[in-house]
């Protein structure tokens, strides 16, 4: 159980910009330097007595300070207009080289990104990039629905589905957004999807990105049909769109984020439930 924050490690000192030193029931961990007195690296306790949190592993030699973030990392996010205020406000975190093998077989290896999912300061999950070679690993529990938003939206009824992390985080500069981590609509994201009145499908305009899309759609539509039957006499109607475009939702300023959002072209179907 966690049992308090600070901004100053026993071990790298106190100048830290966020509360990385972290005392828990079972020990102590600091997310900048990785100074820890546990006996073992699934030893981190998010929450109480929920144990999928209690055997999340989460790497040693975790970096919180992007200026510690390395020069390409701190490059391939720059391009995609991640600056420092984003990767505090998502707590996204480096990891300096690691290789290692899963228990499926599967070998990853270089330095690497990670994206958190959290809720209520809780970390459920998060997903892996690693550098210079392309891939990712996701770790925990990422069937919790992460949505990115503005906090100065309000009563806001749209949302976007795209496929990754910082996608969603340049989205919601716009409208609120979520993760799919992937290309797959996960059944747990079901119910916060459906709580907006407005649904964009935007992924990656790639051929298994626009084919997933189409799946969504159909699939979201089903859904709403079948719930039509159920609450006949409770109507609500959606919006669902779904948005192509040549290049990621990521690599699009704010302004043509905008620009395609509000496209009225974009293959849109309105469904009554």
């Amino acid at each position: 159980m966690l049992i308090s924050k600070s901004t100053s490690c026993v071990q790298c000192g106190d100048d830290h910009l966020n509360q990385c030193f972290c005392v828990y029931s079972n020990g102590s961990y600091c997310f900048s330097c990785g100074y820890s007195t546990f006996n073992s690296k699934v030893s981190y306790s998010f929450k109480e007595k929920i144990e999928q949190f209690n055997s999340l592993y989460i790497p040693s030699n975790l970096v919180t300070n992007q200026k510690e973030f390395s020069l390409e990392t701190n490059k391939w996010l720059t391009k995609y207009g991640i600056y420092s205020n984003l990767i505090k406000k998502y707590k996204i975190m480096y990891c300096p080289y690691d290789e290692f093998v899963t228990n499926s077989g599967i070998e990853f290896k270089g330095e690497s990104l990670i994206f958190p999912v959290i809720e209520n300061d809780n970390i459920h999950g998060y997903q892996r990039r690693f550098f210079p070679n392309k891939s990712y690993l996701s770790v925990g529990n990422i069937n919790v629905a992460f949505i990115a938003s503005n906090n100065s939206q309000t009563n806001n009824n749209t949302i976007i589905l795209v496929e990754d992390f910082i996608s969603c985080i340049r989205v919601s500069e716009v409208e609120d957004c979520l993760c799919l981590f992937g290309t797959k609509l996960k059944q747990e994201y079901i119910d916060s999807i459906l709580s907006y009145k407005n649904i964009i499908i935007w992924l990656d305009g790639d051929k298994p990105g626009q084919e997933s899309a189409t799946k969504i759609f159909q699939k979201l539509c089903d859904i709403i049909k079948h719930r039509c039957k159920l609450n006949a006499y409770n109507s609500k109607s959606y919006n669902l769109k779904i948005i192509t475009t040549k290049k990621d939702p990521k690599e699009y300023v704010s302004t043509e984020l905008k620009h395609y959002i509000n496209d009225d072209e974009a293959n849109e179907k309105t469904i009554t439930i």
